[in-house]
């Protein structure tokens, strides 16, 4: 697991926006974080790069990671927002729901197939999903079911489901962006201060 700084800090940051990518996803997980470094100026965008081949990921390792980073720009983990596409999509479910990092919020965008997360009871989080319609779930059972699994659990969740080969994901991605580091941003202001 390797930590990458995508944008300077002025030392205003109100909200970090970390990128989880898969080995060889750097240059992509960069242009997501400059792409929209603009729409939420008062953020510091960093990514996480994980292993190549890596299916799970050491959730205390990468709390641990993020804590520091956040610390270090005097944020809380309250004030993190973790992205993951594919693959890292999945690592940010499988952070958020379990509960190894409360209070962080996550937008994950195409998470593929995979089991339903079994949730602590008490898991403060925020995820929000871009998905595209997939060949291997044409009618979105399995995803409404994790969707509905998480919502019985508590955990603030929406989504936008895409029909396939559309790409309105960018602009889906920067409302849910835009949401959440907003909510992180409040906590600057007075929440945990």
């Amino acid at each position: 697991m390797q930590w990458h700084h995508f944008t300077r800090d002025d030392g205003a940051a109100e909200a970090l926006v970390v990128v989880l990518f898969v080995h060889g996803g750097c240059t992509e997980a960069k242009r997501l974080a400059s792409t929209w470094a603009r729409a939420v100026p008062r953020s510091a965008f960093a990514g996480i790069e994980l292993e190549a081949g890596a299916r799970a990921v050491a959730h205390s390792a990468l709390r641990d990671i993020v804590t520091i980073e956040a610390a270090a720009l005097d944020l809380g983990i309250w004030q993190v927002v973790v992205v993951g596409t594919g693959v890292a999509g999945r690592q940010v479910l499988d952070l958020v729901t379990t509960g190894v990092v409360p209070g962080i919020s996550a937008i994950v965008i195409d998470l593929p197939p995979g089991p339903l997360p079994m949730v602590p009871a008490g898991t403060a989080a925020s995820i929000r999903f871009v998905q595209h319609v997939r060949p291997d779930d044409p009618d979105g059972a399995g995803f409404d079911a994790l969707v509905h699994a998480l919502r019985l659990s508590s955990i603030d969740t929406r989504v936008v489901v895409l029909p396939a080969g559309a790409d309105p994901a960018s602009q889906a991605f920067g409302t849910f962006l835009v949401e959440l580091v907003a909510n992180a941003s409040i906590g600057r202001s007075g929440r945990g201060r």
